[in-house]
């Protein structure tokens, strides 16, 4: 039996029947059991079909909503999936735009440190020509110095060799005499033994060295240096012991640690 499925027809007909005051099953089963029996399904059956026939529109709608959940939630999915597309292609497009941008900026970088590099090359290729006629000037100087060096080396070599006894003042006269003599006879250039055999930076640092800065000083400082023989220094004031120990200071400790204190006894006695 259909019981969802009950025509109209029937109904109204089981209508005569059911507005009668004996028919309950109560009543029925006291002619017969199996009467009741089947009353009691008749008036269920009817009552199913009511509640049936309101519910039914109800669960239709229902069933209408689920339908179209189901499409709205394939509708998301696709939509999803239409997201995830766009996300891994916006991230593509991201990864070749930050690629990008970081070439750009490395191109940038190059750029500027190739402008710098440009400029540098110009300030040098400036600075070079500025002393291009100061070196071609140095050459020439050199050149002609090639061929009057004699002088001034055999001018340099007598008075390392036989001035280191003589005050300043006698060393004047005797450099004057020997210029004297020379002229004419061998060319020279610097005319000066300190000139010919020190250079300015030298001088510098013999002067941080703390010789004196008098010409006298300079003068035995580079005898000093120069000799081929040990020299004996006249130092009342101590000034040459200062710089020969400021010049040889490495040698001046080794020579302290391996004598004991020898050495500084003995400037003792020599105070």
């Amino acid at each position: 039996f259909d019981k969802d499925h009950i025509p109209q027809s029937h109904i109204n007909a089981l209508k005569s029947y059911l507005s009668k005051p004996g028919f309950q099953p109560d009543m029925v089963a006291m002619k017969s059991l199996a009467a009741a029996g089947l009353c009691e399904w008749v008036i269920n059956i009817r009552r199913y079909h009511e509640i049936h026939c309101f519910v039914q529109p109800k669960r239709a709608r229902v069933e209408e909503g689920k339908a179209k959940l189901e499409q709205v939630n394939r509708e998301v999915l696709r939509a999803k999936a239409q997201v995830g597309k766009v996300k891994a292609k916006l991230a593509e497009v991201q990864a070749i735009f930050d690629e990008a941008e970081g070439e750009r900026l490395r191109t940038e970088q190059e750029a500027k440190d190739t402008l710098k590099r440009l400029d540098l090359a110009k300030r040098l290729l400036r600075a070079v020509h500025g002393e291009n006629s100061r070196w071609q000037q140095n050459v020439q100087e050199a050149r002609e110095r090639r061929g009057i060096l004699f002088g001034d080396v055999l001018l340099a070599a007598v008075f390392v060799a036989y001035v280191g006894g003589f005050s300043y003042a006698a060393r004047q006269v005797l450099l004057e005499r020997w210029l004297a003599r020379l002229d004419g006879t061998i060319p020279m250039f610097e005319r000066d033994p300190v000139r010919t055999l020190v250079s300015n930076a030298r001088i510098a640092q013999w002067r941080n060295q703390q010789l004196p800065s008098d010409t006298n000083s300079t003068q035995n400082a580079m005898i000093a240096e120069f000799s081929r023989r040990w020299i004996l220094m006249v130092d009342p004031q101590l000034q040459g012991l200062r710089w020969i120990k400021q010049r040889e200071e490495e040698l001046c400790s080794s020579n302290r640690q391996n004598t004991g204190g020898a050495e500084d006894q003995a400037n003792r006695k020599l105070h």
